[in-house]
C-alpha cells in the first residue's frame, strides 16, 4: 500500500481557523487535545506517530507499506 500525503510545515495545532488542525513536530508520543467550538475534543499526535500508526495498520492487514513522503522518515 502506498502512503502519500503532503506536509503542513509542522504548524502548531489550534482551533482558531475553520477546519485547521496542524500536527506536532517529531516522532514521539506527545499529544495535544484541541477543543473545537462545538465542544468536541480532538487529540492530535506527532507526524511520526501518524506514520507509525499507518505502517502498523497496513502490516496488520498483511500488506506492505510504502511511504512516499517529503519528510525524511526513520525507525518505523
Amino acid at each position: 500500500m502506498i502512503i502519500q500525503f503532503g506536509h503542513n510545515k509542522g504548524s502548531k495545532p489550534n482551533t482558531t481557523k475553520a477546519g485547521y488542525r496542524g500536527v506536532l513536530k517529531g516522532t514521539g508520543d506527545e499529544t495535544v487535545d484541541l477543543i473545537w467550538k462545538d465542544s468536541s475534543v480532538e487529540t492530535v499526535h506527532t507526524y511520526g506517530w501518524y506514520l507509525k500508526k499507518f505502517v502498523q495498520d497496513v502490516k496488520a492487514k498483511g500488506a506492505t507499506p510504502v511511504i512516499c513522503s517529503m519528510i525524511p522518515v526513520m525507525n518505523l
